[in-house]
C-alpha cells in the first residue's frame, strides 16, 4: 500500500529547480565557458606570437648571413685589397662609366652608400668585390692594348662567363677592371674591345663599355706556372675573377606586391622585400638603414650616414658598417592587414676585412 500511495502522489508535490537555482547554474556555466574561451584565445595569441617570432628570426638569420658573406669580401681583389692606397695607383679601371658621385662602377671604393633613396625612406648599399671562388687562370696575355686574353677552359667557372660581364684580372703587382665584349667559346679567348657597349636593358651593366685597352701590365705578367720562380721579379701568376663584381642591397616591392598591384609603404609592409641586386631575398623586410664607421685622424671611432661620410672625406676609411633591418611577421600577402603584424628591428655591425685604413 505504501508504494501505491507514493505512485498516486499528485504532480504538484514534485519539486524541480527554482528560478534562482537555474540562474545560478547558468551563471556558473557562463563563468566556466568564459574561462575556457579566454584560455583558448590566449593559446591562439601565444601561438601567433611564437609563429611570428619564428618567422622573423628565420628571415633575420637568412638576411644577415648573406649580408655578412658579401661585406666580409668588400674590397677583395686577389693578392691585395682593391681599396688600399698603393693598389689604387696600380689598378686600371677600363670602364667608360666609372666616375662621378654615386657611381656603382668605381671599384677604388669598397662600398657606396645612398641615404633615404629607397622605399619607406630606406637606404641603398653597394658592395664591390671580386669573388675568389670564381677565379680562372689566365694562360695567355696578348699584351697591353691588345684587348685579348686566353683563359684555362678546363676551369668550370670559365663556362659561366657571359658577354657584358664586368670582370677583374690581377696578379700580385697590378690589376684591371673591364667588360667582356665577346661570347666566350671553346678556345678560351676573351675580348674587351672599345667598340661594343652592353645593351641599355642589361640587367646589371646597362650602357657600359670599355674606354681603353691599355691595362698597363707591361712585363709584370707570368702565364707559365713553371717559370714563376725565375720571373718573380717581373710579375706573378694572373687570374681572372668572375661572378659578382658588386652587389646592391635595397628595399623594393615584393613579387607578390607586383602580382597584386600593391606598393611597399609604411602602412602596407606586407608588400615590402629586401633585394640583393635584382633578386628578392626576404619578404617582410620594410626598412633598411645603414651607418658607416671609421676612425678619424685622432683614432676616434665615428659613425654616420653616407652624407656624414662625404662631409668627413672618409669614403676610403670605412672599416665597419652597421645595418638595421625592420622585419614584420607576415608570411603571406593579403589585400589588407586584418590584424597588426609583429614588427622587430634588428641591428648588426660588420667589419670590412679587406679595407685598410687610410692616413
Amino acid at each position: 500500500m505504501g508504494i501505491e500511495k507514493k505512485l498516486q502522489r499528485p504532480y504538484f508535490n514534485l519539486r524541480g529547480m527554482t528560478l534562482v537555482e537555474l540562474l545560478l547554474a547558468m551563471a556558473i556555466a557562463a563563468v566556466i565557458l568564459s574561462g575556457v574561451l579566454q584560455l583558448y584565445a590566449s593559446s591562439v595569441q601565444n601561438n601567433r606570437v611564437v609563429l611570428s617570432s619564428s618567422i622573423i628570426q628565420e628571415n633575420a638569420r637568412f638576411a644577415f648571413s648573406l649580408l655578412e658573406r658579401d661585406l666580409i669580401q668588400a674590397g677583395a681583389g686577389g693578392c691585395f685589397s682593391m681599396t688600399s692606397a698603393e693598389t689604387r695607383q696600380r689598378m686600371v679601371n677600363a670602364l667608360k662609366i666609372n666616375t662621378g658621385k654615386n657611381n656603382e662602377f668605381d671599384f677604388s671604393r669598397a662600398v657606396l652608400g645612398q641615404d633615404d633613396v629607397g622605399k619607406n625612406g630606406s637606404d641603398r648599399l653597394t658592395v664591390r668585390f671580386f669573388d675568389h671562388k670564381q677565379r680562372i687562370l689566365i694562360t695567355a696575355y696578348g699584351g697591353d692594348n691588345s684587348g685579348v686574353l686566353r683563359l684555362d677552359t678546363a676551369d668550370k667557372d670559365y663556362w659561366s662567363l657571359k658577354q657584358g660581364d664586368i670582370v677583374y684580372i690581377a696578379n700580385c703587382a697590378r690589376a684591371a677592371v673591364f667588360m667582356l665584349t665577346n661570347v666566350p667559346a671553346g678556345d678560351g679567348v676573351i675580348n674587351f674591345s672599345t667598340h661594343s657597349a652592353a645593351p641599355a636593358n642589361h640587367a646589371m651593366n646597362p650602357g657600359q663599355e670599355n674606354s681603353t685597352l691599355d691595362l698597363k701590365f707591361g712585363d709584370r705578367f707570368v702565364v707559365d706556372e713553371n717559370t714563376l720562380d725565375s720571373n718573380m721579379a717581373n710579375g706573378s701568376l694572373a687570374y681572372l675573377y668572375a661572378g659578382d663584381s658588386r652587389v646592391i642591397y635595397k628595399i623594393d616591392n615584393s613579387a607578390n606586391a607586383n602580382s597584386l598591384g600593391g606598393t611597399c609603404t609604411g602602412s602596407q609592409p606586407q608588400y615590402c622585400a629586401l633585394f640583393r641586386n635584382n633578386e628578392e631575398l626576404v619578404e617582410g623586410v620594410h626598412q633598411f638603414d645603414v651607418l658607416y664607421g671609421w676612425q678619424d685622424g685622432n683614432e676616434v671611432l665615428r659613425y654616420g650616414d653616407w652624407a656624414a661620410v662625404n662631409n668627413a672625406g672618409a669614403e676610403l676609411s670605412i672599416d665597419r658598417i652597421q645595418i638595421s633591418l625592420a622585419f614584420n611577421s607576415l608570411d603571406h600577402v593579403a589585400k589588407s592587414i586584418t590584424q597588426s603584424p609583429m614588427v622587430k628591428q634588428i641591428t648588426r655591425v660588420f667589419m670590412l676585412r679587406n679595407q685598410l685604413p687610410v692616413y
